[in-house]
C-alpha cells in the first residue's frame, strides 16, 4: 500500500498576505520610532532653552538697576534686545524685553485707582521678560521673568510718561502692535521699540522731557502704520498729528489706529472688456497727515500694466479716489459706480472704462435721490441747437451707420464694413445709407405730335397741331395769342426711378421765346432744362413728362416745335436684398436690450415691413442661427424699438440680419443706422458718456419709470462728469 505525504508550503496569496502584515508592523514601528526621536529632540532642545533662559534672568539680577534695560528699548540698559545662540546643534533666538512697572499699591500715573493719589514716581520696578525659540514649528517657546526692584524708596525725577493706546477701525484694542519711539533732541538720544499689552496699551515711564521732540510710530505685520509726525515748513507745515511733548511730572497720553491691510485692483479696459495696458493712475484717500495745505496719508501715481491690471495690496481703509491720467483716453464709466471706500481686510475689483480721448465729454451718473443706488435703464437727453442724442444708462450700444466699406469682414472692427449680402443691396449709392441694388436703363422718347395720344388736354393751351406734327400757339380772329403751354402725360411705359434725362428739340423759334421743363415725378415738379444737356433730377420719380411754354410778342408771328426726343435714364431697383453684419463681441456674456434703426419708417411707396431684421448670437462665434422676436425662423423684427428675444441673453458674439423689400421698383427703403443694446460686466451701471461735444452748456432730460423727470443742464468744459439725483414718485 502505498502512502502520500503532503509537503507544507504557502500559496502565493499567502505570501503576499505575510509580507504586508510585515511591512504595515515595519511602517508602524519606523513611524513610532521617529515620532519618539523628534519628542526627545522637541524634549531636549527645551531643557536647553530653559537653561539658556535661566542663565540671561541670573545675569539680569546681578546687574545693577539702573543698567536694567535692553539696548533698543525703555528703559534703556546693557543688555541686547535679541540675541541669536548656538547650542547642541540647535539655533536658539533670544528676546529680552525690560518695562518700567507702576505698581498700583501706591497708585498710577494715571490717578485712576481709587482711594489712591496719582503716582507722580510711577517706575516703581522694572520686569525683565526673556523669550527663548528655536526653529521647531512643534516646540513652544520658553518665557521666564523675574522683578528688578531698586535698593531703597523710589525717588522723584525729572520725567514725564506716555500712556500709548493702539485699535483698529472698530475701536477694538490691538494687541502686540510695535511702538518705535525716538527722539534725538535729548541726551542720550532716545531709540525705543516696544509691543502693547493685550488691552492695546503700552506705558513708557520715566522719559526725559522734550517739546515736540518724540516721534512714534506704530506698526505691525500686515496691517497699516500710524505715526506722529514732524514739522517741514515746507512739504508738511501743519501736520494733523505732530511729534509729542514729554513734560515734567505728566503723562502724555495718545492713540493710534492701525487695522489689517486691503488690496485694490485696477483694470483699465473697453466697453467690450478688451484691456488697455500701461495707462498712468493717480489716487489718493481721504485721510490727512497736513492741513494748509491738505496732504493725503496716501497718494501714488501708478499705472496699469501691460495686461492693464494694478494690485495695491498695502491699502489702509480709507475713501479713495482713482483718476485715469492718460492723455489718450477718457473715462467712460466706472464699475462699480461707488466711490472707492476700502474696508480692512478686504480685496475690492474696480474697472476703469476708458473711451478715447476727445476735446470735450461729459460723463453722467444716475442714481436714486434716496439709496443713492446707481440706476440702470435711465434716458438721458443731451441736447441743444445742431445736436441730439440720447443713451441710456447700463447699456451698452453697437451701431453700424456706413457700410460703404463692403462684405468680408467677419468680426466688427472696420465700422463701414460687414458679412455677406446676397448682391441685391447697394451700401455705397448714398454715402452712409443701405438701400437696394438697382440698374441703370437707359431709354428715349421721340414726339413728332403727329398723334394726341400723350397729349395733356388739361394742361395744355397751345395748339397741338396733328395734321400739321407741330406745337404753335393757339390763334383767334388771325392772330397768334400771345403765349401758350403743350404738356405731356406720362411718356415712360417702364417702371423705375428717372434721375436724369437730355431733351433735344427740332425748333422753328422766329424771333420769339420757348421755354423747356421736364419732370421726373409725375408732374409734381417741373424742372427747366437746357436744350441738349444732360439734367440730374432735383425732385426724381417714375414718372416723365414734357412740358414747354410758348410766347410771341408779335400776333403775327409764333414759335414752332416741330418734334422732341427725350433720351432718359431709369433706376430699377431690386425688389429685395439682405445683408449680414460683422459679428459683434460683447467681451464676455451678456443680456440683449433693444433693436432699433433710423429712419424709424419709410415712404409709402416702398410698402408695408420693407424693412426687417433677425438676430443670432452664440459664445463660439460661429453657430450663426438667425431668430425674429418670437424666437423662430419664421418671424422679423419690424417694430423700431424693439425688445430683442430673451433666448439670445448669455452670449457673447451677435450679428443682425436686414431685409430690404419695396412694392414699386422706382423706390427703395433707406436704413441709415442699426443699434443693438446690451448690458454686461463691462458697461458701467447707471452711467453713459458723450464724446466729441463742444464746450459749450447743454440742456439735458433724464427720464425712468417710477422716478419723476428731472431736466436740467450740463455745462461742459474738458473732461467733465456730473452725478444727477432721480426722486422716485409717490404710491
Amino acid at each position: 500500500m502505498n502512502k502520500r505525504t503532503k509537503n507544507a508550503a504557502f500559496t502565493l496569496i499567502e505570501l503576499i498576505v505575510v509580507i504586508g502584515i510585515f511591512v504595515a508592523v515595519g511602517i508602524f514601528i519606523i513611524g513610532g520610532f521617529d515620532q519618539a526621536i523628534q519628542l526627545l529632540a522637541i524634549s531636549r532642545s527645551k531643557v536647553i532653552a530653559t537653561a539658556i533662559a535661566n542663565e540671561k534672568l541670573e545675569i539680569i539680577r546681578n546687574m545693577p538697576y539702573d543698567q536694567v534695560g535692553t539696548t533698543t528699548g525703555w528703559p534703556h540698559g546693557e543688555i541686547p534686545a535679541t540675541q541669536t545662540i548656538n547650542q547642541s546643534n540647535f539655533e536658539f533666538i533670544v528676546q529680552t524685553r525690560v518695562d518700567y512697572v507702576d505698581d498700583p499699591f501706591d497708585g498710577n500715573a494715571q490717578g485712576t485707582i481709587p482711594n489712591k493719589p496719582i503716582d507722580t514716581v510711577p517706575n516703581d520696578y522694572k520686569k525683565a521678560e526673556v523669550n527663548v525659540k528655536w526653529n521647531n514649528p512643534k516646540a513652544d517657546p520658553v518665557l521666564l521673568s523675574t522683578l528688578a526692584v531698586p535698593q531703597g524708596l523710589e525717588s522723584a525725577e525729572a520725567t514725564g510718561s506716555f500712556l500709548i493706546k493702539v485699535f483698529n477701525s472698530s475701536g477694538q484694542p490691538v494687541s502686540q502692535a510695535t511702538v518705535h519711539i525716538t527722539n534725538d533732541q535729548v541726551v542720550p538720544a532716545i531709540n525705543i521699540t516696544n509691543t502693547t499689552d493685550n488691552d492695546g496699551n503700552l506705558q513708557v515711564l520715566s522719559l526725559p522731557p522734550s517739546v515736540d521732540g518724540y516721534h512714534l510710530a506704530v506698526t505691525k505685520e500686515n496691517y497699516s502704520q500710524d505715526s506722529t509726525y514732524a514739522v517741514d515748513p515746507i512739504n508738511l507745515p501743519n501736520p494733523v498729528k505732530p511729534d509729542l511733548s514729554i513734560i515734567e511730572g505728566s503723562v502724555t497720553e495718545t492713540s493710534f489706529a492701525i487695522d489689517l491691510v486691503s488690496t485694490l485692483n485696477v483694470f483699465t479696459v473697453d466697453d467690450t472688456c478688451a484691456p488697455i495696458p500701461s495707462i498712468p493712475l493717480a489716487i489718493w484717500g481721504e485721510k490727512l497727515i497736513g492741513t494748509n495745505p491738505d496732504t493725503p496719508k496716501y497718494s501714488s501715481e501708478p499705472p496699469t500694466n501691460e495686461q492693464g491690471t494694478l494690485s495695491l495690496s498695502d491699502l489702509e481703509w480709507d475713501n479713495y479716489t482713482l483718476l485715469e491720467t492718460s492723455a489718450d483716453y477718457d473715462v467712460a464709466g466706472v464699475i462699480p459706480p461707488i466711490l472707492l471706500d476700502i474696508l480692512p481686510n478686504s480685496s475690492q475689483n474696480t474697472s476703469l472704462v476708458l473711451s478715447p480721448h476727445t476735446a470735450n465729454s461729459l460723463r453722467v451718473t444716475v442714481k436714486d435721490a434716496g439709496t443713492k443706488t446707481a440706476l440702470t435703464g435711465a434716458s438721458v437727453r443731451l441736447y441743444q441747437t445742431g445736436y441730439d442724442e440720447t443713451k441710456i444708462t447700463g447699456f451698452g450700444f453697437f451701431e453700424q451707420n456706413d457700410w460703404s466699406g463692403g462684405p468680408g469682414q467677419e468680426n466688427f472692427s472696420d465700422p463701414s464694413k460687414y458679412a455677406s449680402d446676397d448682391g441685391n443691396v447697394d451700401p455705397l449709392g448714398t454715402p452712409g445709407n443701405l438701400t437696394l441694388g438697382y440698374s441703370e436703363d437707359n431709354h428715349n422718347h421721340f414726339e413728332d405730335f403727329s398723334s394726341d395720344t400723350y397729349k395733356d388736354a388739361l394742361a395744355t393751351t397751345a395748339d397741338w397741331d396733328i395734321n400739321l406734327g407741330q406745337v404753335i400757339l393757339e390763334e383767334q380772329d388771325g392772330q397768334f395769342l400771345s403765349s401758350g403751354t403743350v404738356q405731356t402725360t406720362k411718356l415712360n411705359g417702364t417702371a423705375g426711378k428717372i434721375i436724369k434725362a437730355t431733351l433735344t428739340v427740332e425748333q422753328i423759334l422766329n424771333n420769339q421765346t420757348i421755354d423747356y421743363f421736364l419732370s421726373s415725378n409725375g408732374g409734381s415738379n417741373f424742372e427747366p432744362v437746357t436744350l441738349g444737356t444732360e439734367h440730374a433730377f432735383v425732385n426724381s420719380g417714375s414718372d416723365l413728362l414734357f412740358r414747354a411754354v410758348l410766347a410771341s410778342s408779335d400776333p403775327l408771328v409764333t414759335p414752332i416745335i416741330d418734334s422732341v426726343s427725350i433720351s432718359y435714364t431709369q433706376v430699377v431697383y431690386e425688389s429685395n436684398g439682405e445683408l449680414i453684419s460683422s459679428s459683434f463681441n460683447t467681451g464676455t456674456t451678456s443680456n440683449f436690450g433693444t433693436l432699433s434703426w433710423i429712419p424709424s419708417s419709410q415712404i409709402p411707396e416702398v410698402g408695408l415691413e420693407s424693412v426687417k431684421f433677425q438676430i443670432a448670437a452664440n459664445n463660439d462665434n460661429l453657430t450663426w442661427n438667425f431668430i425674429g422676436p418670437d424666437g423662430t425662423v419664421n418671424t422679423f423684427y419690424t417694430n423700431n424699438g424693439s425688445s430683442i428675444n430673451a433666448s439670445h441673453n448669455g452670449n457673447q458674439y451677435l450679428r443682425y440680419k436686414v431685409f430690404l423689400s419695396t412694392e414699386d421698383l422706382a423706390y427703395t427703403p433707406i436704413i441709415s443706422s442699426a443699434k443693438i443694446g446690451y448690458t454686461s460686466s463691462c458697461i458701467p451701471p447707471g452711467q453713459v458718456f458723450f464724446s466729441n461735444l463742444g464746450s459749450d452748456t447743454y440742456s439735458l432730460d433724464i427720464t425712468l419709470n417710477g422716478y419723476e423727470t428731472l431736466s436740467s443742464s450740463a455745462t461742459v468744459n474738458g473732461t467733465t462728469q456730473i452725478e444727477y439725483l432721480l426722486t422716485p414718485l409717490s404710491p
